[in-house]
């Protein structure tokens, strides 16, 4: 959202996430990015099944960075994530 509430219209950025164990980490995997809805701006995160195996158990940080047309670059959401162990086999 952006002042007032209104939504932060993503039709002309370039959006871009990472998570790291912690925010200086060298080492992060990167999310992928689907908007949504441009207009409304909705997007969604995930991580692949190869990339999340990989992960150690435990809590990690993301940031959501917005690229506009003009190279303003602006951090849009931000976040923990806990990465959990699986249980299920099947």
């Amino acid at each position: 959202m952006t002042a007032g509430d209104q939504p932060l219209d993503l039709s002309n950025y370039t959006i871009h996430s990472q998570i790291r164990k912690v925010a200086s980490s060298v080492g992060f995997t990167s999310m992928t990015v689907g908007i949504t809805s441009a207009a409304d701006g909705e997007l969604t995160l995930s991580i692949g099944s190869t990339d999340t195996g990989s992960m150690k158990p435990g809590r990690y940080v993301y940031d959501v960075l917005a690229i506009s047309g003009t190279n303003t670059r602006s951090i849009v959401v931000e976040g923990t994530v806990m990465v959990r162990q699986g249980i299920t086999t099947n």
